[in-house]
């Protein structure tokens, strides 16, 4: 486990100690549980969105949370950060927090059903469409071609290098 540390709002902090006193959790245990629930949103921010161009948003914090967060969540917030270009990882988590209590204001005690059905609608829409490719641009040269696999720690777990 990671010990994620971010700086957050009253209110935030207030939502999640409300909606976590519905399970028993403390506070780790339901920032872990949301960020479960809607990182599928982080993936589809991260294959089909813009880039983020490392802009600043005011947080007005006035108190800090500290987060035991798997190593396997952690690096993928990690490697989206780098790749999106984020100004912070704490700006990825406060935006998967914020986007649960929007949705969980809207549906109530329905929201972790909610979310269930919008994976298995986004995956299903993967298949559909095949494997995913995210690239720069599509220039046909003869500029060698590297495929990366990663594990689900999203640690590198093997290279290929192709002259096309």
């Amino acid at each position: 486990m990671k010990d994620f540390h971010f700086a957050s709002n009253s209110v935030m902090k207030n939502n999640i100690i409300r909606f976590g006193k519905k399970y028993n959790y403390n506070i780790s245990q339901t920032i872990r549980n949301l960020v479960k629930a809607v990182s599928f949103y982080l993936d589809r921010k991260h294959y089909y969105e813009e880039e983020d161009r490392n802009t600043y948003s005011r947080v007005y914090a006035d108190c800090d949370i500290h987060l035991y967060i798997s190593e396997e969540e952690y690096r993928k917030i990690k490697v989206i950060h780098a790749n999106m270009n984020f100004y912070s990882m704490a700006k990825l988590v406060r935006w998967m927090i914020d986007l649960f209590f929007d949705i969980e204001a809207r549906l109530g005690n329905k929201v972790f059903q909610y979310f269930n059905m919008e994976r298995a609608d986004f995956f299903k829409k993967l298949k559909k469409s095949g494997r995913i490719v995210k690239q720069l641009s599509l220039i046909k040269s003869k500029i060698p071609v590297m495929n990366i696999a990663y594990n689900d720690s999203y640690q590198v777990i093997g290279v290929e290098i192709k002259n096309e």
